[in-house]
């Protein structure tokens, strides 16, 4: 049914700024630094890497990504962004994944900044880093993971907090069909940004933290590097607005959130 690997070299050249390239792996420890050595070498853009198994796959504060051989979608895309919309390129792979599943009749949810859930669980994690090269450009390298077709075991740690499709369909999927119409979606919201259109209201739209008071933490260790308030707003460059016990506002690029209430 799925048979991934042999049928990928048929997404070559078929997309505007992705897939120019393809190269899939059966086991690697991390596509994202498979990516990153590819950007080292070769100096170009865009790459699609995929693989069916990571062994050290990883999310943002490099948090290990939990997954099954032959069983999700486990990619990275390296493209030469302008520099200028940098900040949009979570916003184009947590948007992508977002309309994929609501193409399979699901009600995903995107929990600022990188994951998309279904019923409050988490179904995909997205990720994206740069390296400023100009004023102009910079390398990027997009990674997503999406539970397809995985089913964890009922002692496994994360087994509250995730789902998948097939747990959510009851039904396997394709793999590659699936990986089709990611890229499509990934190639349409980048020509989108890439034409000067600015792609946050259509992602703050989708935002489920605003109106909840959150504790957002800084780094991944406990420190005093943390704000807590309530969500109440996404700014112009993609930031969550927190509003603390003391009425100042704070506008945080990243970190991880909890919700407090």
């Amino acid at each position: 049914m799925d048979n991934m690997k042999n049928r990928l070299q048929h997404l070559k050249g078929n997309f505007n700024n992705f897939a120019k390239e393809v190269f899939f792996i059966d086991t690697t420890e991390s596509t994202m630094k498979l990516a990153w050595d590819y950007v080292d070498r070769e100096k170009t853009d865009g790459i699609l890497i995929i693989t069916d198994y990571q062994t050290q796959g990883r999310g943002r504060y490099n948090r290990k990504w939990i997954s099954q051989p032959k069983k999700d979608l486990l990619l990275s895309l390296v493209v030469k962004s302008p520099t200028n919309i940098l900040n949009q390129l979570l916003m184009v792979a947590s948007l992508s994944v977002y309309d994929l599943l609501l193409s399979l009749d699901l009600q995903p949810q995107i929990k600022w900044p990188n994951d998309v859930l279904v019923d409050g669980k988490k179904i995909a994690g997205t990720i994206a880093e740069s390296r400023i090269i100009s004023q102009k450009f910079s390398y990027a390298v997009i990674g997503i993971g999406l539970n397809v077709n995985l089913l964890l075991d009922e002692s496994s740690p994360i087994i509250s907090s995730y789902t998948s499709i097939l747990k959510e369909k009851k039904v396997e999927y394709d793999r590659y069909e699936l990986l089709k119409q990611l890229l499509i979606n990934l190639d349409d919201y980048y020509s989108y940004i890439l034409s000067g259109q600015n792609i946050i209201p259509k992602w703050k739209d989708k935002i489920i933290n605003i109106g909840k008071s959150i504790r957002v933490s800084f780094t991944n260790k406990e420190q005093d590097n943390y704000v807590i308030g309530k969500a109440i707003d996404i700014d112009n460059e993609g930031m969550i607005v927190i509003l603390d016990e003391n009425m100042k506002e704070w506008h945080v690029s990243s970190g991880e959130v909890t919700v407090t209430t």
